[in-house]
């Protein structure tokens, strides 16, 4: 799943999501969508902890 894109995992995402609205997925695609989830939300974790660690505080206003 890291090979994929972002906006790519997303749109992965989003077809899973119109899928599950309109019918039950199969146990293939509900598997492959939870992987991109985790895999998003991994994503996200990284970024926060790189932004968060690139911040110092001075303690000035």
């Amino acid at each position: 799943m890291e090979h994929i894109p972002h906006d790519d995992l997303v749109a992965k995402i989003n077809t899973f999501t119109q899928l599950a609205r309109e019918r039950d997925l199969t146990p293939e695609e509900a598997s492959e969508r939870e992987a991109c989830r985790q895999e998003y939300l991994s994503r996200i974790r990284r970024s926060m902890r790189g932004q968060l660690e690139g911040l110092e505080y001075t303690g000035d206003k």
